[in-house]
């Protein structure tokens, strides 16, 4: 902006009715889940009765720096799901 050097950026926007936050804003790249799909289906595969919060708790560990939203996501597009555990019925005599 040719303008900012002689007025500040605040005033602009203000005359413009500009959002300033516009201004300053600089979209990022959307992440490439390539990697953090191939560690969760290697996970999946080890621990086949871990659901996406246990998965999630092992990849922090492991130093991802990951939400457990994303990884229920993730493990929803890749049709992955925790197994129930086998439930034994108690023989009461």
């Amino acid at each position: 902006m040719q303008l900012s050097q002689e007025y500040p950026i605040a005033t602009l926007c203000q005359v413009l009715n500009y959002p300033r936050s516009q201004v300053y804003y600089q979209p990022q790249p959307p992440p490439d889940e390539t990697e953090i799909k191939e560690v969760i289906v290697k996970l999946c595969g080890q621990h086949p009765t871990y659901g996406y919060r246990r998965i999630t708790a092992m990849l922090k560990r492991q130093g991802q720096e990951i939400n457990h939203k994303r990884v229920a996501r993730l493990m929803r597009e890749l049709g992955l799901a925790g197994k129930q555990p086998v439930r034994r019925k108690w023989m009461w005599t």
